[in-house]
């Protein structure tokens, strides 16, 4: 009898789909969750193609790996030069801003011209999903209309980039009467705003819309209307989104617990490698690690490779004062570095992270970064450069989970950064492996990121519609009850006359 119940479960085949993941302005955060959902649907018989600039080592052999490398170039040429003038000190004029904004404004024109862009487009491949990357995400998800896959996923990897993409997507909740990224469980003094600057946050809300709405048509809509004969507009493609995943992880001492209701899945500690496996450390750096008497990784993320000389200088002089050894993600520099320091141009940072003789993280507070080393378990040390690293930095230091250091050239000191050193090492590293172990039991599982991916492909839209600015703005809650309140006090004055 069971042989016969069996039998047919034998013969049943899982449905597989045809996933594209796009993500052409590919940072750390990006690359670490694109290549995270490649693997997960690839390990499960789906069929995934992979869009990429700066393609990765780490996906699976399946995966169909198409290149960007001109859009490559340009990604990289704009991060290096707003990462060099922040390591520099450098405050950019409002002229410069607007330079920056006119190369990024040309990415999506120089995405439409890649080959294997123009393969795709040919090649009148269907698609199940598409996971598309913020940041640039117009231009996949262009490419995506064009392609005529109307099932979108969207990965939002850091807090600065949440107030734009909520606003297109008419998610209402907090977004547009609190700053959600500042919202935290464990400082709830955001819950005690007064109406007045509730109010304020709205205004501003009203305003990153709009900016956001000119981001759009000034970035996509003037070149996705010369390559998609079907575009309508940057607020089309929305319709096309069914669910977020975000890059955090709803532990108080890890992340905010966004308050975003269903359809914003978070991802936090799904990236996370549960076990170190040497393999994937190449065999000079390992015997380097292995042989020390414990080290220190240092990296300011995929678009900060080379410092200024006097602050490399800074950081020896650092170092010469710890019993470790020193594992650096660095180019281009001319210091004289002592044995104990080795360099590299890449570093694979997570497997790194889980090597049983680290003993802290020195990071430049991105977001990517920020959630490997808190898997890992591994106490750190920030030096934002630029964007949201500042503020990355100030919340895990007011919450007691690392400390940072402000790098000002000609003010900053050895003493202050080796004091900071010795206080993470000795406080914050206990601290770290307790939220760790509770941030890995807490995560979200492969299974259950499947479960949703599956409703995304099955045309389920978790994610509320676009809403007239009355409701966003909540005045459809206000003005209803106060004209309500407003008749019937008429009426009960009107009969007692």
């Amino acid at each position: 009898m069971n042989l016969l119940i069996l039998t047919p479960l034998l013969f049943t085949v899982t449905e597989s789909w045809q996933v594209l993941i796009a993500n052409p302005f590919a940072g750390g955060s990006h690359q670490s969750v694109s290549i995270y959902l490649a693997n997960v649907l690839a390990r499960n018989s789906h069929q995934v193609t992979y869009l990429s600039t700066n393609m990765p080592k780490q996906l699976h052999k399946e995966v169909v790996k198409l290149d960007l490398p001109r859009s490559a170039e340009v990604a990289n040429t704009v991060m290096d030069s707003s990462a060099e003038k922040q390591t520099k000190g450098v405050t950019r004029t409002w002229s410069q801003r607007f330079e920056a904004f006119t190369e990024i404004s040309k990415f999506c024109q120089y995405f439409y011209e890649e080959p294997n862009v123009q393969t795709l487009m040919k090649s009148g491949k269907r698609y199940d999903l598409l996971v598309a990357f913020g940041a640039l995400d117009g231009c996949a998800m262009s490419l995506g209309r064009y392609l005529e896959i109307n099932n979108t996923v969207l990965h939002l990897p850091g807090p600065f980039l949440l107030p734009a993409h909520i606003t297109q997507l008419g998610i209402p909740l907090y977004s547009s009467s609190h700053y959600v990224h500042k919202f935290r469980l464990a400082d709830s003094t955001p819950l005690r705003e007064s109406m007045l600057t509730r109010a304020g946050h709205v205004v501003s809300q009203f305003g990153v819309g709009i900016v956001a709405s000119l981001f759009f048509q000034y970035t996509t809509d003037t070149v996705a209307y010369k390559h998609v004969p079907a575009y309508t507009g940057y607020k089309d493609l929305y319709s096309t989104v069914r669910l977020i995943f975000m890059h955090y992880h709803p532990h108080p001492l890890v992340d905010t617990p966004l308050p975003m209701g269903p359809g914003v899945i978070n991802l936090g500690g799904s990236t996370c490698d549960l076990a170190y496996n040497p393999d994937h450390i190449p065999a000079d750096t390992r015997e380097f690690v292995d042989s020390s008497p414990g080290f220190i990784l240092i990296s300011f993320g995929s678009h900060v490779q080379s410092l200024r000389e006097e602050e490399v200088e800074l950081w020896v002089k650092v170092f010469s004062t710890l019993p470790y050894s020193v594992v650096w993600r660095l180019v281009g520099h001319t210091t004289l570095l002592p044995d104990y320091i080795r360099t590299y141009k890449w570093l694979p940072q997570r497997a790194l992270l889980k090597h049983p003789k680290i003993k802290m993280f020195i990071s430049h507070g991105g977001y990517g970064s920020k959630i490997e080393s808190t898997c890992a378990g591994v106490p750190l040390l920030f030096v934002p450069r630029f964007a949201e690293q500042f503020e990355t930095a100030q919340q895990c230091s007011d919450l007691g989970t690392a400390e940072q250091v402000l790098m000002k050239p000609g003010e900053t000191t050895a003493e202050e950064i080796t004091r900071k050193i010795r206080r993470t090492l000795e406080v914050h590293s206990r601290r770290i492996k307790e939220v760790s172990r509770q941030l890995l039991q807490t995560r979200v599982t492969d299974d259950q990121v499947l479960g949703y991916l599956d409703m995304a492909v099955s045309g389920h839209r978790l994610l509320p519609g676009y809403q007239p600015w009355w409701q966003y703005f909540y005045l459809d809650l206000i003005v209803v009850p106060a004209v309500v309140i407003m008749i019937a006090t008429y009426l009960i004055r009107k009969f007692k006359s």
